[in-house]
């Protein structure tokens, strides 16, 4: 009894100071930031789930430049930007609708026609200034930024704002408790005239996250010492009317109204995804209508808009004000302004618990995990015990979500994960038989591999990348005529054909140390580069791409003696920038590239059957060759389906081969070389002379042959003046 109880002791000691470690380590990475990344994701994931069907107030309408507007619109009012009158002519219809608040989140920062009549005022921006006037609700936008420095702009950073605009918009009612130096050095402004006849000006700027999301921002942005709010709080100020503001820790406060901030001072917005969301396109055929004395049958009925705060904001991806926020990847940025008009209107404020809470909770659940695991001696508990809690604080962080409360997950996971490893690691090296048992039992929820790193390496994971831009070479070959060779040939020859064909291709890639990304048919893509990068990537492709066409001469062989055709293959190399990652479904992945330059590589392999060429090379990667295979310029050519042109080479030996030959090899293609500048320079008859004597060296090149009939071509009719030499491909 003795003994069990000093055990006992032992082991809960142990626990504690398993969970202390685990819990010094989590916090010491949670207050680095190592956490913070992943934790925004929770955020929106929880957002995304929770929040996906709450509704907006109904007090806001948002008016959406959308696609639907841009089409419809194209014949009558042209290209967007739109002529300025036709936000007069808006602004007119919502008075007309009894609005109470007009908000533009488009910003008017100098005259419509500035490029051509300078600093005079357009009939246009008079009519969008006398809508303004005539409603006398209108909220306008500006910009107060953070801007670089540089040769252009020097002299117009750190300007004073306009006196008559600081007097009229900024915050006269902000307590200055602490004024910190303001980061922002640049402005735009609506022009003079729109500001004075203006209710209101705000603030559209928004500031990412460290990833890219949109989720927060300032409410007020200072300005060598003067206060604006931002869109959202123009209008709300002007709503709310409060007598005072004032920043306190953790909170604005607005007269009666306390509305929470980070501890950086910005506000985390509550998003909705669900408004009283109108395309302009009908509110602009209803004005058409009404300005014809047709009164019945709107499309819209401006008395929708009777007492509504209506902001007014782009949704078309043309008009670029598609922004990534918790709700979505492609939202319009005029939904910020308006969550946050929404969130002040129902008092429906994210409130994010404190770091020292999130601490207490990491130090309190770790300590008690690694008690209750090495105290409790069924295994069952001491798996079960960790899954619970992990459960269990997942569904409270969701359920405290759903109650506007924001709590940290991650790092409280980490830390049931990490005192469940160091649990088990210390039972698996501690006990003998023991050991034994949480190993089998482990092996039932995870591979062996993984096992094997969590019993060993404390801590260890693997870290797989869903996605990364990468400088890549591509090699894509193709057999030509495969479909009509195939329709001679029974299935199962077809079959053992091409196992033959293959087979042989990926040893060649794979001595090449390459990447094989798929078998498309008959056609194999391959890439260097990834996921062992090296410098020498277009090298390596080049030299397998060539030994791949080289080697189809004792493929042929192999071939006839088993009674099939003979084959020819086309090969495409190109280096370029690509997207590399796992891409696909959650039930199958490919490690694979996509992109422009995928594209172009198998544009490439297209051109080696009009050009006669067993491979093909594009600029770039001759560029990276450095000169070490000998090379000739085939054409420059403008292949279907892209607008600039790429010069092409193709690769005549390798830098392995015999220097007699290796030297034979670069007279040639300095000799071709010289005949292609030749044609560039439209000396024709030089460089007819030169492809005429190289077809007479060379057995069969269609390249010279190509060219003697265009140079022949353009010295019976010469080319324009503005002829540039490329050839452009009608065929893919």
């Amino acid at each position: 009894m003795a003994m069990k109880l000093q055990i006992k002791k032992k082991n809960i000691l142990r626990g504690l100071t398993i969970g202390l470690v685990i819990a010094l380590a989590v916090d010491a990475l949670y207050m680095s930031g190592a956490f913070e990344t992943l934790e925004l994701k929770t955020f929106d994931l929880r957002t995304r789930i929770i929040r996906k069907d709450m509704k907006a107030h109904d007090d806001i309408a948002l008016v959406l430049i959308d696609e639907a507007s841009l089409k419809s619109t194209n014949s009558t009012l042209g290209r967007w930007p739109w002529p300025r009158w036709i936000y007069g002519d808006l602004l007119e219809y919502f008075a007309m609708g009894g609005a109470k608040t007009i908000a533009f989140d488009i910003i008017f920062p100098e005259y419509e026609d500035a490029m051509k009549s300078g600093d005079t005022i357009g009939a246009n921006d008079e009519l969008l200034v006398e809508g303004t006037a005539m409603a006398g609700n209108v909220f306008h936008a500006a910009q107060i930024i953070v801007d670089v420095e540089d040769e252009l702009n020097k002299s117009l950073l750190n300007k004073p704002l306009p006196q008559d605009f600081i007097e009229a918009f900024s915050v006269k009612t902000f307590e200055k408790k602490s004024l910190k130096i303001s980061p922002y050095n640049n402005f735009y402004l609506p022009f003079r005239e729109l500001y004075e006849v203006s209710r209101g000006v705000g603030v559209v700027e928004f500031a990412d996250d460290s990833d890219g999301i949109y989720r927060k921002t300032k409410l007020f942005r200072q300005y060598q010492g003067d206060f604006f709010p931002v869109l959202s709080m123009a209008i709300l100020m002007d709503e709310l009317k409060p007598e005072k503001i004032s920043k306190e820790k953790g909170k604005l406060v607005m007269s009666d109204l306390e509305i929470p901030l980070l501890d950086d001072g910005q506000y985390l917005i509550n998003m909705y995804k669900n408004f009283n969301t109108y395309s302009i396109s009908g509110i602009l055929s209803s004005i058409q209508k009404i300005q014809q004395g047709e009164l019945e049958n709107l499309m819209v009925d401006p008395a929708e808009f009777e007492n509504k705060i209506v902001i007014i904001g782009a949704s078309a991806t043309g008009v670029e004000d598609l922004k990534p926020t918790a709700m979505g990847k492609r939202m319009p940025g005029v939904m910020l302004h308006a969550s946050l008009v929404s969130n002040v209107l129902k008092r429906d404020f994210l409130r994010v618990i404190h770091q020292t809470q999130t601490r207490l909770i990491i130090y309190s659940g770790t300590l008690f995990l690694g008690l209750l695991i090495l105290t409790f001696r069924r295994i069952l508990f001491q798996i079960a015990f960790p899954i619970g809690a992990a459960i269990g604080y997942i569904a409270v962080s969701f359920w405290g979500f759903r109650g506007n409360l924001v709590l940290d997950l991650i790092p409280p996971m980490v830390s049931i994960l990490g005192v469940w490893i160091g649990s088990f690691t210390y039972l698996y090296f501690s006990e003998g038989k023991d050991k034994r048992k949480a190993r089998k039992m482990l092996g039932q929820y995870v591979s062996p591999a993984v096992l094997n790193d969590l019993i060993e390496q404390e801590g260890a994971f693997i870290k797989a990348e869903v996605g990364a831009k990468e400088r890549l070479t591509i090699l894509f070959s193709d057999i030509r005529g495969f479909t009509s060779l195939s329709e001679h040939l029974k299935a199962e020859q077809v079959v053992e054909l091409l196992n033959i064909y293959l087979s042989k291709m990926v040893d060649i890639i794979f001595a090449n140390r390459g990447t094989l990304d798929k078998f498309i048919g008959d056609a194999v893509m391959a890439f260097w580069g990834a996921p062992i990068r090296v410098d020498d990537h277009a090298k390596r492709c080049v030299k397998a791409g060539l030994e791949m066409a080289r080697s189809m001469q004792g493929l042929n062989r192999e071939f006839v003696e088993k009674g099939f055709p003979e084959l020819r293959v086309g090969i495409g190399v190109h280096t370029g920038e690509v997207i590399l990652g796992n891409i696909g479904s959650e039930k199958k992945l490919d490690y694979t590239i996509i992109g422009d330059h995928v594209n172009l590589t198998s544009r490439l392999e297209g051109l080696t059957k009009p050009y006669g060429c067993d491979m093909l090379i594009s600029e770039s990667t001759y560029m990276e060759l450095n000169g070490e295979f000998p090379c000739r310029v085939v054409d420059n050519v403008r292949v279907k389906g892209k607008e600039e042109p790429i010069k092409v080479y193709s690769v005549l030996a390798l830098d392995s081969d015999p220097k007699e030959e290796l030297e034979r090899k670069r007279k040639m293609a300095r000799f071709f070389n010289t005949a292609f500048n030749h044609y560039i320079n439209r000396d024709f008859v030089a460089a007819m002379e030169m492809y005429t004597k190289a077809s007479g060296f060379l057995k069969s090149d269609k390249v010279s042959e190509l060219f003697i009939q265009r140079c022949r071509n353009c010295i019976e009719q010469p080319p324009p003046d503005d002829w540039d030499g490329v050839f452009t491909m009608a065929t893919k």
